[in-house]
């Protein structure tokens, strides 16, 4: 089991946020040092919501996809933790889903890759191509790191 120390630093690495970014946040100064004595009681809240609420963003995601494609696809999981989805009148046709921390990639050739991109483009706004067969989803902008804090702000209404 991982320590509350590792929780909050996948916590962190989600959110991709620097200790600066915390001091922002909360108020606080030196996030870096303050972490490194104890993780203080609001951050595991925060924890505690984030771990809660992932898997059920991840259930969305399959839950979405599975609407879109239909009962013409099989859905199993892998022993990764990816998830396949494939076609039942063309086993060729396949699609994978693998999650990771605040983000989850496709990776499919299939027929109807295109419309489901088109779908989880408007529900992810942050994706990146990498290949013409690879995708990348996030609710956060990974490369503007500025943008999101200032969104959070602006959200919660908290001086920044």
């Amino acid at each position: 089991m991982p320590t509350i120390r590792q929780r909050f630093d996948t916590l962190r690495k989600a959110m991709n946020w620097a200790c600066a970014d915390i001091d922002r946040i909360t108020g606080r100064k030196n996030a870096a040092t303050n972490i490194t004595k104890r993780v203080p009681a609001w951050a595991h809240l925060a924890i505690e919501t984030h771990e809660t609420y992932e898997p059920r963003l991840q259930l969305h995601v399959i839950d979405s996809i599975n609407q879109r494609l239909g009962d013409e696809w099989q859905l199993t999981p892998t022993s990764t933790g990816a998830i396949i989805f494939q076609s039942l009148d063309r086993p060729e046709d396949q699609m994978e889903f693998s999650f990771t921390s605040a983000s989850f990639r496709l990776r499919s050739k299939a027929r109807r890759l295109e419309g489901l991109v088109e779908q989880l483009t408007a529900l992810y706004p942050y994706h990146d191509q990498a290949t013409p067969d690879s995708f990348t989803f996030s609710l956060m902008d990974q490369q503007n790191k500025t943008q999101a804090l200032q969104q959070l702000r602006d959200y919660i209404h908290v001086p920044i």
